[in-house]
């Protein structure tokens, strides 16, 4: 069985990202739970498999325990709107992300240079308040949907 850090830096590799592996940890017993930290530029990707499932967040390297859900990011920075579903019912697969990224890493880094990531995060905190909200009306509809089935 590949292991998840390496499996990522052979979608790196294939996107044409050059990435450094700064960390990874995997949990063969638990759901294959993983994590693979790589430096891309002046960015730090964080992949994590969890109970089966991939997420991708982003770091700057100067700030490196601020990590940030891709998703959030890529709206902050205007490359996506909050109505493109960030919540998709099939998750993006890891490989489509990771090619998709590699487009987007110069991008990233201007976000998160010293000059925009006050901005950014501020956007990104924005981002991150409003899609609490909307899950917090999804599910006030559903328990109320659930307590009143008549109407």
């Amino acid at each position: 069985m590949q292991k998840h850090a390496e499996r990522i830096g052979a979608l790196l590799a294939e996107a044409g990202l050059h990435g450094a592996l700064v960390a990874s940890r995997q949990d063969d017993q638990s759901f294959g739970d993983a994590e693979a930290i790589y430096q891309v530029g002046s960015l730090l990707l964080r992949f994590v498999r969890d109970r089966g499932q991939d997420f991708l967040d982003i770091a700057a390297v100067n700030a490196p325990d601020q990590f940030h859900r891709f998703d959030d990011v890529e709206i902050a920075t205007g490359l996506k709107t909050e109505t493109q579903n960030p919540m998709e019912d099939r998750p993006e697969g890891i490989a489509d992300t990771v090619a998709r990224i590699a487009s987007l890493v110069p991008v990233m880094e201007t976000a998160f240079d010293g000059q925009h990531i006050a901005e950014t995060v501020g956007k990104i905190a924005g981002v991150s308040e409003s899609r609490g909200e909307g899950m917090r009306g999804i599910l006030g509809r559903a328990v109320g949907a659930a307590q009143n089935p008549d109407k």
